[in-house]
């Protein structure tokens, strides 16, 4: 599997990070200004999964400095359940009329399932 990375410089702006319900966190990023190609580069990564890294200026990341979790692939080079669930919505999403940005809409039937779950919970 190609692992496909992302650097530039960027700013998070003072009112940058807002709490989500879910626990997690929204996060806006100003990059600085982009060359043509680095913008087509980032533009790739839209709707995409992934996982986030940031440094200060002074900060120089290492692979051993990332702590992230391995994904527990089942049979590798496949995806994982939640990957395939997200990769099949955004098919969904595509198919429909796309009124909303990928990321509400999955964020509204994700709370659709989750809701089909707590229903049949005691």
């Amino acid at each position: 599997m190609e692992i496909k990375t992302f650097a530039c410089e960027a700013t998070i702006p003072k009112n940058g990070l807002r709490s989500l319900s879910d626990g997690g966190w929204r996060v806006t990023v100003d990059t600085q200004e982009l060359t043509m190609q680095k913008a087509a580069e980032l533009m790739q990564f839209k709707g995409t999964f992934g996982k986030f890294v940031f440094a200060t200026p002074e900060g120089k990341v290492t692979e051993e400095d990332i702590d992230l979790p391995a994904e527990t692939l089942e049979y590798k080079g496949e995806k994982s359940k939640s990957q395939r669930l997200r990769a099949t919505l955004y098919i969904l999403w595509q198919q429909g009329k796309m009124d909303k940005t990928f990321e509400e809409f999955y964020s509204i039937q994700m709370e659709k399932i989750i809701n089909i779950i707590k229903d049949k919970l005691n």
